[in-house]
């Protein structure tokens, strides 16, 4: 009688210590999930910010603000953020010749304004008071903003500033 009641023991003791061994197995399981779930929100948030469209990467900004850049895009200088309302903006020098196509790739409307200056720039407002020939073009609302600031003060090269707002 002893002699089963000690084997008992044992067998509950064992089942005891298997039992805290998966809880504990299963807890690791759950923690090393929970760091691998943190892990991916942190680089999947990154991945949204101004790397995902930087300089070196003009394809990003073309895909996040649906644009064509012209084969001429020369010392482009990008940027993106946002995840409900977001904003994307790009600045290059391209080709005069270019100018039709890189519209035709926008939401903004042909032909662009040589006279119509807004007072400020989604891009840059600095460049309205102290540029004298200028392209101009804007279109869209609260849901969807895009503005086309081009200087054409060098007839060989025009510097472009590209803004989007949506949300």
């Amino acid at each position: 009688m002893i002699k089963v009641a000690i084997v008992r023991i044992f067998r509950s003791r064992r089942l005891i210590r298997n039992i805290l061994l998966i809880l504990l197995g299963l807890w690791a399981c759950a923690g090393i999930a929970n760091l691998g779930l943190q892990l991916f929100f942190v680089a999947a948030l990154n991945g949204l910010g101004d790397s995902r469209c930087a300089s070196s990467n003009p394809r990003e900004i073309e895909k996040v603000a649906r644009i064509k850049l012209p084969p001429s895009t020369a010392h482009l200088q990008s940027n993106c953020d946002g995840l409900n309302n977001w904003w994307a903006e790009a600045q290059f020098d391209m080709d005069p010749s270019d100018v039709n196509a890189f519209v035709s790739s926008t939401d903004v409307k042909l032909p662009l304004s040589v006279t119509i200056q807004p007072s400020t720039l989604g891009c840059c407002d600095q460049m309205t008071d102290k540029v004298k020939s200028y392209l101009y073009g804007a279109t869209g609302g609260d849901e969807w903003f895009e503005e086309i600031f081009i200087d054409t003060s060098n007839p060989v090269q025009y510097r472009v500033y590209f803004t989007l707002l949506a949300g």
